[in-house]
């Protein structure tokens, strides 16, 4: 499917964050961010944003549980009531059997917060809570998008049947994100422009999984009509699209005559 739909539809509909809670999330919390994870501190874009508030969201948890630990003794910490007090409120997901709370740690320092907090008293897990550097795990290359399908953000994952790729809905944003098992943007598609006077249409996530799944199956137009019949898309930005992929061809066919 060609990618300069897309570009357009980006241009001719654009999306803010300006106001929204993750834009409020992240001016608040952006000076967790550090060094080594300084290149997910990107608010450029609205999957950006979205990434970057992942990372965020799992620096708050980690601080929030080292705040405790240090504070509480280990038999405290080793009291059920007081472990179910400390992590029912977190997000979290779950990966190969294991609650991950803090992302940007690997699935064997989760499992040991998860279960035996105690052990971060003393050495060598002590050393976690002095070094806020220490240990550190870049989520994605271990968790893939698994992040983006919980509480760690606002996204909605979709059914879409036989993709290669996952495929998530951002109610706020009125987009959708196609991203990949690595965690990093396919494709960022925003839908109910300026022009549509109905929102939202009846079934939405239905017609949103019908949408994708033509463009997995590379039908252009199928997709950009679709967009139109279920009302995802004004009438107005339907034709300009087709009338950009329309010049888009005629260019194309000149370059090949020539």
């Amino acid at each position: 499917m060609a990618k300069s739909l897309f570009e357009f539809f980006q241009w001719s509909n654009p999306k803010s964050s300006a106001l929204s809670e993750e834009q409020a999330f992240f001016d608040e919390n952006a000076s967790l961010f550090n060094e080594p994870l300084s290149i997910y501190n990107d608010p450029t874009s609205l999957f950006g944003l979205i990434r970057a508030n992942i990372l965020l969201l799992s620096l708050k948890n980690r601080e929030f549980l080292f705040h405790y630990i240090e504070r509480l003794s280990e038999d405290n910490l080793k009291e059920e009531k007081t472990r179910d007090a400390l992590f029912k409120r977190l997000s979290f997901f779950e990966f190969k059997g294991r609650k991950i709370f803090v992302p940007t740690f690997s699935p064997q320092i989760n499992e040991k917060l998860y279960k035996t907090p105690w052990v971060f008293k003393s050495f060598p897990y002590v050393a976690l809570t002095k070094d806020r550097n220490s240990c550190l795990h870049y989520p994605f290359d271990t968790y893939g998008n698994l992040p983006f399908s919980s509480t760690f953000s606002k996204l909605v994952r979709l059914d879409v049947k036989k993709a290669p790729s996952s495929v998530f809905y951002h109610v706020g944003f009125a987009t959708i994100f196609v991203i990949d098992d690595q965690g990093n943007l396919e494709q960022e598609i925003p839908l109910k422009d300026e022009g549509l006077k109905t929102w939202p249409p009846e079934n939405l996530f239905q017609k949103l999984v019908l949408v994708m799944e033509d463009y997995f199956r590379l039908d252009k137009m199928a997709f950009l009509n679709h967009l139109l019949e279920y009302g995802l898309i004004s009438r107005s930005l339907h034709d300009d699209a087709l009338k950009a992929i329309h010049k888009r061809e005629e260019k194309r066919a000149k370059r090949l005559s020539k």
